[in-house]
């Protein structure tokens, strides 16, 4: 899913009327926001326009600049050094969250303009890379709880939807569907300014999209693909057009659309070749899941038979895989192997950090009734009101 540059909130009426360090600011703080995926393909498109050696060459200056900051930290700005520590190229998890933390430090000590503002994007990103990054996704609550504690005391309608976008994306990355369904409501599919168009746009109805259609909302999920892949087709995005159109032929199948499932499916079938191997793998998964409606348990394990091989590669991935497993089997009467798909399944959220909640049946009731992060939970539902 596409997540560009991230603007901040409007806190004057217009972008135009900000003080001069914060214009600046936007750019630099939309772009260590980032989420992997959404950074790679902002990196791709810089590197189009630097010539390749422009991004490593990025990197290096920031890692070089570091001794200085750390020496004499009172010869930079404060908002070059919150910058700076957010966005600073690091593998070690460890030192990568000292940084975020720093950043976070900064944000809540020095800058004396929109401290509120810096602090809740701070606060996302710490959260993000705790629970994407870190394997620690239950130790994102306290930081996604703050942020929206002072996105809601902020008064900024853009602030808040940014805090409610994190809270979800957080319950996405937990398979949580009681979270999901208490933060729907606070993402309307008129999106305020900093996410109405463009990029940054293209991931807010993603997202959206992926939330109502993990909650079942099918038609409301089928208009917000709609958009989203309309962006994407625009843009020349083959990957998320395509993997959006699966998920849109699901969402089309449960509405009863059979024409305009078979069309997306055929859609990706013919760009197949093109795909990478994660996309390749969705490709599957999506026709197990809509052999599994349509009542098919051959179907199904035959489609998750045909997987490429390295699935296991991507953690996501294999954590969806295995829960697809798992619903193949129960359908095909495999009871003791979809209870061994649900233990990987389980074991994988583990080592992510968190607690996937499902029965073995599937039980939709169930997995409304409770939640792996029931802190968050608690708080989103009194924010929600």
């Amino acid at each position: 899913m596409i997540f560009p540059k991230v603007q901040t909130s409007r806190v004057v009426d217009s972008v135009a009327e900000r003080p001069q360090p914060l214009q600046k600011a936007r750019h630099v703080v939309g772009e260590w926001l980032a989420e992997p995926e959404r950074r790679a393909r902002h990196r791709v498109e810089k590197a189009e326009r630097l010539g390749m050696e422009g991004l490593p060459l990025e990197a290096e200056c920031r890692r070089a600049a570091l001794p200085a900051v750390e020496t004499n930290p009172a010869a930079f700005p404060a908002l070059d050094r919150f910058a700076l520590y957010g966005q600073l190229p690091e593998s070690d998890p460890a030192r990568r969250q000292a940084n975020l933390e720093r950043a976070l430090s900064i944000a809540r000590e020095e800058l004396e303009e929109q401290p509120i503002e810096y602090q809740v994007y701070a606060l996302s990103r710490l959260a993000l890379f705790l629970h994407s990054e870190a394997g620690r996704a239950t130790d994102a609550e306290p930081a996604l709880i703050e942020a929206l504690s002072l996105a809601a005391e902020s008064g900024y309608p853009d602030l808040e939807t940014h805090a409610w976008v994190e809270v979800a994306r957080f319950f996405l990355t937990l398979r949580d569907r009681a979270g999901l369904e208490a933060v729907i409501e606070r993402l309307p599919a008129d999106a305020p300014a900093m996410h109405a168009d463009g990029l940054s746009g293209a991931y807010y109805h993603g997202l959206r999209a992926d939330v109502l259609r993990a909650v079942g909302r099918w038609a409301e999920a089928v208009e917000a693909y709609d958009r989203i892949i309309a962006l994407h087709d625009n843009i020349g995005d083959l990957v998320h057009g395509a993997e959006d159109r699966l998920r849109r032929a699901v969402c089309r199948a449960r509405l009863g659309d059979a024409a305009g499932q078979e069309d997306d499916v055929a859609w990706v079938h013919k760009r197949l070749a093109d795909l990478p191997l994660v996309s390749r793998a969705r490709y599957q998964l999506a026709l197990s899941e809509l052999a599994l409606f349509a009542g098919d348990g051959e179907g199904a394990l035959a489609a998750l038979n045909a997987l490429p091989e390295g699935w296991r590669e991507d953690p996501d991935l294999t954590l969806d895989t295995w829960l697809a497993w798992q619903q193949a089997y129960l359908a095909h009467g495999q009871t003791a192997e979809a209870r061994a798909a649900g233990d990987e399944a389980r074991a994988l959220a583990a080592v992510k950090g968190f607690t996937l909640r499902f029965r073995l049946e599937g039980d939709p009731e169930a997995e409304r009734a409770s939640s792996a992060a029931p802190a968050l939970l608690a708080r989103t539902r009194v924010f929600g009101q």
